[in-house]
């Protein structure tokens, strides 16, 4: 078993973690992030260990979960170190819960709570449509609401398959989907696509009906926005300011009904002002 020290950047947000396993399970971690390997004089905030069917994920000289499987380790070493990486970038920035997708026209984001179909609407976006999915469940905003993607790999939950069967084309591991957990899906990477913010819109959750689209307006949009931004509280009045910059320059819509096809066809042909 060999071990190597990989830094990773969540943005801005920096976690060292120590990875010892064969070399096929340090590729799989090392994959899913933007990483990079750093000496190891200085302490690792998380190791994690796979060897011989088992590992764990510790911090500060203990076991924080356990897995018995190559894929749950390595899905529990990426909780572990997005939860670190965010906890460390939220005194600095503002975390907001969407996915941020970018196509021909510039990007959007996609915002909503959890099951409201982020994930699976930004990958059928990219796989079918040609876009480039950028973030997947977390942006960072800065004091004057500049976006940058916290790229963490998208978590693709057990049914996705039936929506989206182009996942199964895909160069990854669905086994896990049969047992209940949760399929990492690591952001592509290369020459970034035109990611200005060209429209926000707030997902509801998919339902019976045509797809329909309803302008939030600035004062609407705004408030919709700030429900999800998880550290909120902690800085009101910034957060606050913030995403009234996003909705000037973007305009705010609520898109509700119709099926994962339509609402990519409606994103894919969506005029921007």
């Amino acid at each position: 078993m060999t071990g190597r020290t990989v830094e990773v950047d969540l943005a801005g947000g920096k976690v060292r973690v120590r990875v010892d396993g064969e070399a096929s399970f340090q590729r799989r971690f090392r994959g899913l992030f933007p990483t990079r390997t750093v000496g190891s004089r200085r302490t690792a905030d998380l190791e994690i260990r796979w060897s011989g069917g088992s590992g764990e994920v510790r911090r500060n000289g203990r076991a924080i979960a356990r897995g018995r499987t190559e894929a749950s380790v390595a899905l529990l070493g990426e909780w572990a170190a997005t939860s670190l990486a965010l906890r460390k970038l939220s005194g600095r920035a503002l975390l907001l819960h969407a996915a941020w997708a970018a196509g021909p026209q510039g990007g959007i984001f996609l915002v909503g709570a959890h099951g409201t179909g982020k994930s699976t609407l930004s990958l059928a976006l990219e796989l079918r449509h040609g876009w480039r999915v950028l973030a997947d469940d977390v942006i960072a905003l800065d004091a004057n609401g500049r976006p940058r993607p916290v790229e963490r790999p998208v978590r693709i939950k057990p049914g996705a398959t039936a929506l989206l069967p182009e996942l199964r084309k895909l160069r990854i591991d669905l086994a896990p989907l049969r047992a209940g957990w949760p399929v990492l899906v690591p952001l592509r990477r290369g020459p970034s696509p035109r990611r200005k913010i060209r429209a926000v819109f707030i997902l509801e959750r998919r339902g019976s009906g045509p797809v329909r689209l309803r302008p939030e307006g600035e004062g609407r949009g705004l408030a919709a926005l700030a429900r999800h931004v998880s550290n909120f509280r902690e800085r009101p009045a910034e957060a606050l300011a913030a995403l009234a910059r996003v909705v000037r320059r973007a305009p705010v819509w609520r898109l509700s009904g119709g099926t994962l096809e339509e609402r990519c066809r409606t994103l894919s042909t969506f005029r921007f002002r």
